[in-house]
């Protein structure tokens, strides 16, 4: 009989070494030597193996209400508030054909998705779905997005009103793909589905994509600002850099150097004054920020010594923590990490699993709930989690 499948939902805390702290400390960010302990664990009763659900996209909203976007090989996409994603009815707007690329949930609570929507067609067009909390689905074409959408690279800003996608074109007319040396952005009113800024920036020359070798031109991360500016962090032959543009999509200053950064290693997350904070791998994970009008990065942290991943960080509304979620141990495995970033102490790691990969982190409206999902080989699965933890 084979074993039966399941994946958690793990509630976890902070808590202090050595004490359980005061009022003050219970509602804000958890000190520089906390500790995640796993509280609660419920079964959600499916795996990724043998065609079950999985999830796909994870968000948390302002209640600390996980919201999740899952999909079964042969079946729609499902979208679920609370953890019982296998019981979830299907995403109507994304039909047989749609998938989901990007969500981010508004204040009121609205989840909002970058789709391919297709109900009742096997053609899908790059949309906005707004999902209300009753369940309403709202779609919202996207006029000129056809061929950014499923390549972009998207960040929203704090209230979900703008997405930013990023992407570096390719040129298959000659029948080969050929990188076209530029950086394309396209901002988006996710309330309209309408574009509000588009830009195309050449950033070396076109060349051939040579299977193997990295492309001239890769899109690390890309990030919306307090302002309204976008924040892109990008790989130019090997050379990795951090450019900013106002609402408008105008150059802002200089580009500003980082350390190289590797693929899938380089996450971007912004501070309340605009400081752009840069996860980087290779012989060590590392945490680089460069504020506002700076040319070079400065290092924050050593987040773990020696070669390791990372797979996605999140920095808190007020600017407090970054949030490091897939750092790799070699004792513990897959773990989350926090650090504070005006001192660069970094927490105790937190093993989510011995051997596995998670997703990037989201934290809810406040700071306070942290959610990672991903999945964790057992002897005989591979599991699906979603993690959730709270700041004591």
């Amino acid at each position: 009989m084979r074993p039966r499948l399941a994946a958690l939902v793990c509630l976890l805390t902070l808590t202090a070494c050595g004490g359980g702290g005061d009022d003050a400390a219970a509602s804000g960010p958890p000190p520089a030597d906390a500790l995640l302990t796993l509280a609660d664990s419920t079964d959600l009763g499916f795996a990724e193996t043998g065609g079950t659900l999985a999830v796909q996209l994870a968000a948390v909203d302002s209640t600390g209400t996980p919201v999740l976007v899952g999909r079964e090989i042969g079946s729609p996409s499902a979208f679920s508030r609370g953890p019982d994603l296998a019981g979830a009815a299907p995403l109507v707007s994304l039909g047989e054909y749609g998938t989901a690329s990007a969500l981010a949930v508004a204040p009121d609570d609205t989840a909002v998705l970058l789709a391919l929507a297709a109900p009742g067609s096997d053609n899908p067009v790059p949309s906005v779905v707004r999902v209300a909390p009753d369940g309403t689905e709202q779609v919202l074409p996207i006029d000129g997005a056809a061929d950014v959408l499923s390549s972009a690279t998207v960040g929203f800003n704090t209230d979900a009103t703008r997405a930013a996608l990023a992407v570096a074109p390719r040129d298959t007319s000659q029948g080969f793909p050929q990188s076209t040396g530029a950086l394309q952005l396209t901002l988006l009113d996710t309330t309209t589905g309408a574009p509000v800024g588009a830009l195309s920036v050449p950033l070396t020359e076109p060349a051939a994509i040579v299977p193997g070798q990295q492309d001239p031109v890769r899109v690390d991360d890309v990030a919306i600002a307090p302002d309204g500016g976008v924040v892109v962090a990008v790989t130019v032959t090997g050379q990795s850099q951090l450019l900013r543009y106002d609402a408008a999509l105008a150059p802002v200053g200089a580009p500003a150097e980082l350390p190289r950064l590797e693929e899938f290693g380089g996450f971007l997350g912004l501070g309340p004054d605009g400081t752009a904070y840069v996860t980087t791998t290779g012989s060590e994970v590392g945490l680089v920020r460069v504020p506002a009008g700076a040319t070079a990065a400065e290092p924050v942290a050593t987040v773990s010594d020696g070669s390791g991943g990372v797979t996605g960080m999140v920095v808190d509304p007020a600017g407090g923590y970054a949030y490091l979620s897939g750092v790799t141990d070699l004792d513990l495995g897959v773990t989350v990490r926090a650090v504070d970033l005006a001192t660069g102490e970094t927490t105790p790691a937190t093993q989510l699993c011995p051997e596995g990969i998670t997703g990037q982190p989201v934290l809810d409206p406040t700071g306070t709930t942290l959610l990672v999902s991903g999945t964790c080989n057992e002897p005989t699965t591979l599991e699906a989690f979603v993690w959730t933890l709270t700041a004591a």
